[in-house]
C-alpha cells in the first residue's frame, strides 16, 4: 500500500493512527497512518480515508461504506419478479431438480480418526431444564427426516478429544478474485449447519 501511495504523487501528509489491523488468517499489520483523498467514480466524487500499510503483497480494499457511497453495491430490501421472470426461474428450477431437492451431501465419506490413546466414554442422558424444554423441542423438530422420525443429537466434547486435526488451507482473496472477473449474481451460503451435509464411513 505504501507504494501505491508513492506512486499517486500527492502532497497530502501521512496522519498517525492508533488503528490496528489484522487479516483474516491472523495475521497483524501495523499501520504507517491513515490519509484521507478524493475519489471519483464515474460522477461521484467522495473523500474517502485509507490506511496505509508496509506490505508488497497487500491489494487495496475499499470498505463497504464506501462502495454503497460509489453506487458500487446496492442494498436491495425488497426484490420484485416479474411474471416472465417467475416463469424462467420455474423452468430453470425444473431443469435442475437435482440441484434444489434435499439438502444434497458431499461427494466422498468422511473417517474420523482417533490417536492411538483414545477411550471410549459413555455419558448419561442429561436432564433439560424446564425453561429450555420448549426451544429444544423446536430444534428437535428442524432435525426430522423425512419419515418424520428424529435426529438424536449427542454432545461430542469427549471425542473432541481424542480425533486427530487434520488442517486445510483457506483460499485466500488473492485467489478468489480472478475467478469473480465479469461475474454479476453472487450467492451467500450460511454454513451454520454444514455438518448435516457431511457423510460419514460406517467406521466413524
Amino acid at each position: 500500500m505504501v507504494t501505491i501511495f508513492t506512486k499517486i504523487n500527492t502532497k497530502k501528509l501521512i496522519q498517525p493512527t492508533k488503528v490496528k489491523l489484522e487479516s483474516y488468517s491472523g495475521y497483524k499489520l501495523t499501520p504507517k497512518g491513515i490519509i484521507i483523498l478524493e475519489c471519483k467514480v464515474k460522477e461521484i466524487v467522495k473523500d474517502v480515508q485509507f490506511v496505509i500499510i508496509e506490505h508488497p503483497k497487500c491489494i487495496p480494499i475499499l470498505g463497504l461504506s464506501s462502495c454503497i457511497d460509489f453506487n458500487l453495491v446496492q442494498r436491495i430490501h425488497r426484490l420484485h419478479i416479474s411474471k416472465t421472470k417467475t416463469a424462467e426461474l420455474d423452468n430453470f428450477i425444473s431443469k435442475n431438480k437435482d440441484v434444489f431437492e434435499g439438502l444434497g451431501t458431499f461427494p466422498d465419506l468422511v473417517q474420523i480418526k482417533l490417536v492411538d490413546e483414545a477411550v471410549p466414554k459413555a455419558n448419561p442422558p442429561r436432564r433439560v431444564p424446564l425453561a429450555l424444554k420448549r426451544r429444544l423441542e423446536q430444534t428437535l423438530k428442524e432435525l426430522e427426516k423425512s419419515n418424520k422420525t428424529l435426529r438424536i443429537c449427542l454432545d461430542p466434547s469427549n471425542l473432541n478429544k481424542y480425533i486427530v486435526r487434520e488442517y486445510f488451507p483457506i483460499p485466500t482473496l488473492a485467489k478468489i478474485t480472478p475467478k469473480l472477473i465479469n461475474k454479476s449474481i453472487f450467492c451467500m451460503f450460511d454454513l451454520k449447519d454444514g455438518f448435516h451435509q457431511i457423510k460419514l464411513e460406517k467406521e466413524s
